[in-house]
């Protein structure tokens, strides 16, 4: 579950937050948008409600203070069981949430929420360890490769480089006949 930190800021300084991308865009679109080449030459009126406020009973002060229990939670216990029974009991605790907190399905799907990402997390690690593997593997090859088609260069007999490279004569047969500019082994 990704939350953004919520600070504390008043309404006005909320409302500066968000218009001030919104008045770069308008200067840098202005032309493309209100058809202005100056951008000193559009005016543009915004309403803006802003939703947040700080009565305890509304719904989306209440999902911030959740939030902000939740996450101050995760930081002290980890994605956790008991993070989640903290987050609800504290919440319960300051009336925030309640009638949906008494839910008895909350804590399963926040743990179903903290499996997925676990699931996700442990997906990707597999799958840079796998990759880092096959990086190393085809690199060992590659390194192999090389010094075989130089010791083949300097007449080095492939019963020899097979043994310094730890691989079958025929793998070096391979790599020779790949390797289209190898040139003749020179006389020894």
């Amino acid at each position: 579950m990704m939350s953004q930190k919520i600070s504390e800021k008043s309404p006005k300084q909320m409302a500066e937050a968000v218009l001030k991308p919104l008045d770069n865009a308008v200067n840098r679109n202005s032309k493309d948008i209100f058809g202005c080449v100056y951008p000193d030459e559009c005016f543009v009126d915004l309403k803006v409600k802003i939703i947040y406020d700080s009565k305890q009973g509304d719904i989306i002060n209440q999902y911030i203070i959740f939030c902000r229990v939740f996450d101050e939670q995760v930081r002290l216990y980890g994605r956790t069981e008991k993070a989640v029974r903290e987050t609800i009991r504290i919440c319960k605790d300051k009336n925030v949430l309640t009638a949906y907190l008494k839910k008895e399905e909350v804590p399963t799907v926040m743990f179903g929420v903290f499996d997925k990402e676990r699931q996700l997390e442990i997906t990707h690690r597999r799958m840079r360890e796998e990759a880092r593997d096959e990086g190393l593997k085809e690199g060992r090859e590659e390194g192999q490769k090389k010094i075989a088609l130089n010791l083949y260069r300097v007449g080095i007999s492939l019963e020899n480089i097979a043994q310094y490279n730890e691989v079958s004569v025929e793998q070096i047969q391979k790599w020779i006949s790949s390797e289209e500019s190898a040139p003749e082994p020179l006389a020894a």
